[in-house]
């Protein structure tokens, strides 16, 4: 697996379109690397997590995988390249 780049996401759940969750984030999630996203409840930790699994379609901003957009991979290819390991 290579370099998650997040560049400029912004995001609202398509329920609640007028509360944005996300708003301009960008991070880098090295390959090789293990990271963790953490954060206060509401803070938008699962909602970056549902992005990069793509339950959800982004509406502003690009999430690259060794500088291919994940938009270019199927969603079933995609998740077979991301994993995630959950707090218990």
């Amino acid at each position: 697996m290579g370099n998650i780049h997040i560049s400029g996401v912004s995001f609202a759940y398509p329920t609640r379109s007028s509360l944005p969750v996300l708003t301009d984030v960008s991070l880098d999630i090295p390959a090789g690397k293990i990271t963790a996203i953490v954060g206060t409840s509401g803070s938008g930790k699962s909602t970056i997590i549902a992005l990069l699994e793509r339950w959800y379609a982004l509406q502003e901003g690009k999430i690259l995988l060794d500088g291919e957009d994940m938009q270019n991979y199927t969603v079933s290819s995609w998740r077979n390249v991301i994993g995630l390991v959950q707090q218990v």
